[in-house]
């Protein structure tokens, strides 16, 4: 549960502290890369928001409380996520939520900044939702 908790708090900050950092330097420039697909840094406020207008800003933070508190209670009584792995990937992707929803309530829109080319914008935020269910599921049992 520790794990859990800790990598949520961690997570969001390091989100937001990376994208505070983008926002303040408005960074639009090539990084340096000796692989094969480069990335660039690309600010954009993305406004269009899956479940409608950041004027519902209490619907989706109560939405996401409700989503913590039921994988918390998942995490620590159902027999699937009992692993400390699994509840740290589940930390890592709500940590990576929590960026998002803060983008959502305090920017008006998520910020994505990391440029692939080969991939739609994205974030640390993103990454993290997506690198923390799969290692949540890796571990599942």
């Amino acid at each position: 549960m520790v794990g859990l908790l800790l990598m949520l708090v961690l997570v969001a900050s390091a989100d937001q502290f990376s994208k505070w950092l983008v926002t303040s330097r408005c960074i639009d420039r090539d990084l340096p890369s000796r692989k094969a697909v480069p990335v660039r840094i690309r600010l954009v406020t993305n406004r269009k928001l899956p479940i409608g207008s950041a004027q519902n800003k209490h619907v989706l933070l109560a939405l996401w409380i409700v989503l913590v508190l039921s994988i918390i209670i998942i995490a620590q009584f159902g027999p699937l996520f009992r692993s400390a792995m699994a509840q740290v990937g589940l930390g890592i992707a709500l940590g990576g939520s929590m960026g998002n929803l803060c983008d959502i309530l305090w920017r008006k829109g998520v910020v994505d900044f990391i440029d692939l080319r080969i991939w739609p914008l994205f974030n640390l935020a993103d990454a993290s939702i997506v690198a923390g269910v799969a290692l949540a599921l890796l571990y599942i049992y």
